[in-house]
């Protein structure tokens, strides 16, 4: 579990949608909540790419998305639009 959600679980009549990343064993919810699963799997790409500026290892991370029927704190925070892709 992370932050209470199951990440990696997209249950879509969860209100809450997450990117998430899988690194080993160890599940992140990086961004969110967001309101629908469409608009966070918009936003996997966006997310992997600003991670991969900060840590290399993102880049073999497993990222996808996630859903949750309480809303979770995110490192990125809620409704993350992030930068422009290069």
């Amino acid at each position: 579990k992370a932050g209470g959600s199951q990440a990696g679980m997209v249950n879509p009549a969860h209100p809450h949608h997450y990117v998430s990343a899988v690194d080993g064993k160890r599940k992140h919810l990086l961004a969110g909540p967001y309101s629908s699963p469409d608009e966070a799997k918009s936003m996997v790409r966006h997310v992997a790419a600003y991670a991969e500026k900060g840590n290399p290892r993102a880049a073999f991370m497993a990222w996808g998305t996630a859903s949750s029927a309480t809303p979770e704190a995110t490192p990125l925070g809620k409704g993350w639009k992030g930068e422009p892709s290069p």
